[in-house]
């Protein structure tokens, strides 16, 4: 080995050297085999109760018998304060005076919540009451308003027929078809070409607010919302109040005869009226009498009684006819 490099003699040496002493040798007894098939031997633990986690190692080694709850910031400020009123009053702290110096206040109670009111319309015996004659104010039992959009005697008549103001559209359709099915009824009462300016103002659809020209007007359509349901109109305003009668119908059973108050308020808006039963009527509409069906003549004693009741606490302020004939 003499003459060989370094690296050679080393690698003689580290292999003679566990020859010559086997303590230093680097083998080592084999290891037992490990059975890997079938469950294994001894009873099942079948207990189903988990392993604590760390925290609660350190917890349970934490709390003694006679450990105290932290106080919370309020309930310190509470005793704090109860202590300074104390020694303010010159009161031993343990005394069971001294704890009823300073109590804690109560919570204060929650106020109920009030329910949102369901509204169909507004209901009120209000400001548009002072629209009406004086005399007749006593007479109304309510008084539903509607949406002001040009649309407003549609849908009061809506609201009394259909139980929504929202069926206005409905409404105009209703009324349209009476005036196409009597055609020329209304173009006589209203004179030439009053029967086609009364289809454009009832052929209006469009959502948003309706122009002028569209409007409800009185007493025209006084006269055919009357005949469209067989119902009786009354119209109560500052200046005129009227009663339209169905034109070309008989009148129901008189437990089934409806009465639908229609109130022109603020010069421009309408709503609907529910006046009391058997309350004083304004007189006639003075048309109807001229261009009645036959059919139809059996309304004009229904309400003698109403109309004359009206007439005596009416001053002649108000108007009670549809037109006047100059001498």
């Amino acid at each position: 080995m003499v003459g060989q490099n370094p690296m050679t003699h080393m690698h003689w040496m580290n292999t003679l050297k566990p020859i010559l002493n086997p303590s230093t040798t680097s083998l080592s007894s084999p290891q037992q085999k490990v059975q890997t098939r079938g469950r294994k031997l001894g009873s099942v633990n079948k207990s189903m109760r988990r392993n604590p986690s760390e925290f609660e190692y350190v917890e349970a080694s934490l709390e003694t018998p006679n450990s105290v709850k932290e106080k919370t910031p309020k309930a310190k400020a509470v005793v704090k304060k109860r202590a300074k009123a104390n020694a303010k009053a010159g009161v031993d702290d343990n005394s069971p005076k001294a704890k009823a110096v300073v109590r804690t206040p109560k919570a204060a109670k929650e106020l109920p919540r009030r329910k949102k009111p369901k509204l169909v319309g507004t209901l009120f015996v209000g400001p548009y009451l002072n629209n009406f004659p004086e005399p007749i104010r006593p007479h109304v039992k309510s008084i539903t308003d509607v949406r002001s959009d040009g649309n407003c005697g549609y849908r009061a008549v809506a609201y009394f027929m259909h139980q929504s103001e929202h069926n206005w559209k409905t409404c105009r359709n209703d009324l349209l078809l009476e005036v196409n099915n009597h055609y020329d009824l209304y173009e006589n009462m209203t004179g030439i070409g009053g029967a086609n300016k009364l289809r454009y103002r009832l052929s209006f659809f469009q959502d948003g607010p309706a122009p002028q020209d569209r409007w409800m007007i009185f007493p025209d359509m006084g006269h055919v919302v009357a005949s469209t349901y067989n119902v009786v109109v009354v119209l109560l305003s500052q200046l005129q109040c009227l009663t339209f009668l169905p034109l070309h119908s008989r009148p129901p059973s008189s437990d089934k005869i409806r009465v639908l108050g229609i109130g022109l308020v603020n010069g421009d808006h309408f709503v609907q009226v529910d006046l009391k039963a058997c309350s004083p009527m304004p007189p006639i509409a003075n048309y109807w009498f001229k261009f009645r069906w036959e059919e139809a003549k059996e309304w004009e004693t229904l309400f003698s009684l109403q109309i004359e009741a009206f007439k005596a606490i009416i001053g002649s302020d108000v108007a009670t006819a549809e037109s006047f004939d100059v001498d």
